[in-house]
């Protein structure tokens, strides 16, 4: 998923999750308009040890759920079997690195300018193959909406891909699957010309391959207790869940 400025490469998933801004409406659109949802090479690189970290920005004081509630069910995941669904593409299990909280408070609507500064002050080294997954505080959301998205800051820039959430949205079980989705796709295609369907855009507007779990939208399930949806399996010719 992905934006103009985020030719630069964005990754963000909306709790906020950095890759760029996915439109839930367009992904079930696209996603029911062929039954075809083999993932293709496009030869673009790929994230073979993927990790994350979740930055909480904002006041969570009387969030519900919590953020070590949340840490808590990450982990769950992490300890999963959701990630073995990503061995057929050469890709190794993801690590998760934990969270911090950055008490500054987002304006709503933040946008990249807003996420490159919280990141240069936080994280200023590249590196590459780390997505730090950016939640705003209850209520808020980026400029660009949509669920969730990933995305790398710049195109010189091969580490920090950010992926943010729309808080909006923040339930558990949508927070747990829009930070596991766009861990799984950035591994997968962090500059968009990895693994992704041929020929089906999930935004016509704005140009995004459709990625390995968008055509799984709704397609959920509980794997250790934790809410996820489905990675699409070219082996199996299905939506697995590890």
């Amino acid at each position: 998923m992905k934006d103009s400025t985020s030719l630069v490469i964005l990754a963000i998933g909306f709790v906020i999750g950095v890759v760029i801004a996915k439109s839930m409406s367009y992904t079930r659109a696209y996603a029911a308009s062929s039954n075809n949802n083999t993932q293709i090479y496009y030869g673009g690189r790929v994230i073979t040890n993927p990790k994350l970290r979740i930055i909480f920005w904002g006041d969570f004081t009387r969030a519900n759920p919590s953020m070590a509630q949340i840490d808590a069910q990450i982990r769950r995941a992490f300890s999963s079997t959701y990630f073995n669904a990503l061995s057929e593409y050469k890709i190794g299990r993801p690590s998760y690195l934990g969270y911090i909280n950055v008490r500054s408070t987002p304006r709503n609507g933040f946008d990249y300018n807003d996420m490159k500064k919280l990141l240069d002050s936080k994280y200023p080294i590249n590196d590459y193959g780390t997505l730090y997954f950016i939640i705003p505080q209850p209520g808020l959301k980026a400029d660009r909406g949509g669920a969730a998205f990933h995305a790398f800051l710049d195109k010189k820039d091969v580490g920090r891909a950010y992926g943010a959430f729309d808080s909006n949205y923040y339930y558990m079980d949508q927070i747990t699957q829009a930070v596991m989705e766009e861990t799984a796709e950035f591994a997968v295609d962090p500059y968009y010309n990895g693994w992704t369907v041929n020929n089906r855009l999930e935004n016509p507007v704005q140009f995004l391959p459709l990625e390995m779990v968008d055509v799984c939208d709704g397609k959920t399930a509980r794997v250790n207790g934790v809410s996820v949806t489905g990675i699409w399996s070219n082996k199996q010719n299905r939506c697995v869940f590890g």
